[in-house]
């Protein structure tokens, strides 16, 4: 709750922008819905269907955020 994850996030996607990526896909477990509100919050969409993991069992849900450009 002290913004050190959006910072942290957000210097990412700064540094995938400088690298020429247009979009950043990531994965999180269906089941966690903090996770999930979290990138809401910045942006991130559901962008596929849900998959199984392979390891884990768990159900996961892909969301994806354009990072600019074409």
């Amino acid at each position: 709750g002290r913004g050190i994850g959006g910072a942290l996030l957000e210097g990412l996607l700064e540094q995938l922008r400088a690298d020429g990526f247009k979009s950043a896909t990531l994965w999180v477990l269906a089941e966690n819905s903090g996770a999930r509100r979290f990138y809401e919050r910045r942006g991130w969409a559901l962008s596929g269907a849900e998959r199984v993991h392979p390891d884990r069992g768990a159900s996961e849900l892909p969301y994806r955020i354009k990072l600019g450009g074409s």
